[in-house]
């Protein structure tokens, strides 16, 4: 058997790691293979936490020829940009077949009736924008590069490419790291919107796929299922499930859950009011003919006329939610509670929760803290509105860490609908 391919593998690889160590990216050897070396190479981000790809002798050659150590990854997408070209690669998504079908017919490729869908970015396929006069920035769409998907886990071979946008021409006061993915960002957004307006294309930017490492699972010995006994509201209900559907979109699935529990504020509002009207009306010394208890009958009602949003949902929680078990929940996961109870390392302008504070019940501190995430979801105002919180955005950093805090408000959704449902037989009448 002839040596020749392990030799110029490991010349590959070792070019690999010379190129690393010359850029001062860190690299590892994380294979426990005598004959099969696995290089780990640490990357920068602009926009995000630095990232690792993976190189082996089956893709050596392909990160080489694409210059990895000049790249930059760009925020949580799938796109790097190569300071030697001074250019940015973002792979793209269109958001139906339809919007596919009209990228590849902008590209220039032929469609006739009875013909197969052409499923890959082929490399005839070129959309080149024309440049404004006096600008130096250029914008194509194109077939995504080898290097680009490897980098996201695809085989270098696969026979689906996806597009990929081409950004180049910033200016060098844009190109810093720290200014590089705001910079890439703009353009994108004007690039993808007016693709949009002008000629009907809806496309995004992708998300980097993320290795996950699987070990092996112990089911747990559990009773099999038993009929349900409680009926369970069906608009509340409908709420919750298309949370539960919207594992991808982290601030809509955070509003359904929160809805699930605001579709119960009148409910217990209510009970908050008639309790005190009750506490009052049974007190011996109440007295329908004096002005001043029929006045504080009065304040009770319009009290409850006045609650605020954050005390319907405190009131809800505190009907709904023990706190013994939302300590539990919360306490299950050491990251959700490194990570809610966290000032500086979680979400901006959003009260941490304290844990052990014992003269702040925990369900308090949760409304407080779901309300406040809630109002930078949805008050979305330049300038951050009145209380100047900074906006929760889709695409944000923050957004792909929002997923502590859905569990969290996903748990008080199960409580309310479990405490707001009623006994149902369902045997016939």
């Amino acid at each position: 058997m002839s040596d020749e391919p392990p030799s110029a593998a490991s010349r590959l690889m070792s070019q690999v790691r010379q190129r690393a160590e010359s850029a001062g990216l860190p690299c590892h050897d994380i294979s426990d293979l005598k004959n099969d070396s696995v290089l780990r190479i640490t990357l920068p981000t602009s926009g995000g936490e630095p990232r690792d790809i993976f190189v082996h002798a089956r893709n050596a050659a392909i990160y080489l020829s694409a210059d990895f150590e000049y790249w930059t990854f760009l925020g949580d997408y799938f796109a790097v940009d190569n300071a030697k070209l001074s250019e940015a690669e973002l792979i793209l998504t269109p958001v139906t077949i339809q919007h596919y079908r009209k990228l590849v017919r902008l590209a220039g490729a032929a469609e006739f009736a009875g013909s197969r869908l052409q499923r890959s970015f082929t490399s005839n396929m070129v959309i080149d924008f024309a440049p404004r006069s006096g600008s130096a920035l250029r914008v194509r769409i194109g077939p995504a590069s080898a290097a680009l998907r490897v980098a996201g886990g695809k085989p270098s071979e696969s026979i689906v490419v996806p597009p990929s946008l081409y950004i180049s021409g910033l200016n060098s006061g844009l190109r810093g790291r720290e200014r590089l993915f705001g910079s890439v960002q703009q353009v994108v957004d004007a690039v993808l919107f007016e693709l949009w307006v002008v000629h009907g294309v809806a496309v995004d930017l992708t998300p980097l796929p993320e290795y996950i490492a699987l070990t092996a699972m112990v089911d747990e010995v559990k009773a099999p299922p038993v009929t349900p006994g409680l009926k369970y509201s069906a608009e509340a209900m409908s709420l919750f499930r298309y949370a539960q559907s919207s594992e991808k979109l982290p601030l809509l699935r955070f509003l359904a859950f929160y809805q699930v529990a605001e579709y119960f504020f009148p409910t217990y509002a209510e009970r908050d009011t008639l309790r005190r009207l009750r506490q009052i009306v049974i007190d011996p010394n109440f007295n329908a003919d004096r002005d001043l208890d029929l006045a504080r009958l009065s304040q009770a009602i319009r009290n409850k006329m006045h609650l605020t949003e954050r005390d319907q949902l405190k009131s809800t929680i505190r009907h709904c939610v023990n706190d013994d078990d939302l300590r539990d929940f919360i306490a299950a996961d050491p990251e959700r509670v490194a990570f809610v109870s966290n000032r500086k390392n979680g979400l901006k302008s959003v009260k941490p929760l304290a844990l052990k504070d014992a003269g702040s019940p925990l369900g308090d501190q949760v409304a407080e803290r779901v309300y406040e995430i809630r109002c930078r979801i949805v008050h979305a105002k330049d300038g951050g509105g009145p209380t100047q919180a900074p906006l929760l955005l889709p695409f944000s950093a923050e957004a792909s860490r929002l997923n502590h805090d859905i569990d969290i408000v996903r748990f008080v959704a199960e409580k309310v609908l479990i405490s707001s449902a009623s006994k149902a037989s369902w045997d016939p009448e």
